[in-house]
């Protein structure tokens, strides 16, 4: 009987074998947490399941671009512009 794997990397897509090293990687907004392949904690939601170290790289880059965006903050239209579209004062 083949064996037949549940996982795939979260980057390729590429089903895990029995004897892939792949990784674990948790990713909350104050840090981020790689950790040994096991299949108990691949099943968590907020785990993503890399297949090696290529797609870790990738994956980590990804996630400290986002992580080091600056948020953009919604502006009023009132304090953007004036009650005739024209800029407000002080806004030269």
């Amino acid at each position: 009987m083949a064996y037949s794997s549940p996982f795939t990397c979260d980057v390729c897509g590429i089903h895990k074998k029995v004897l892939n090293k792949w990784f674990l990687v948790e990713a909350l907004i104050d840090r981020i947490t790689i950790f040994p392949f096991d299949s108990k904690d691949a099943k968590v939601k907020h785990i993503a399941i890399l297949c090696g170290e290529n797609c870790l790289q990738r994956y980590l880059s990804q996630r400290l671009i986002l992580l080091h965006k600056e948020p953009k903050l919604p502006v009023p239209s009132e304090t953007a512009l004036g009650s005739n579209g024209a800029e407000a004062p002080g806004e030269n």
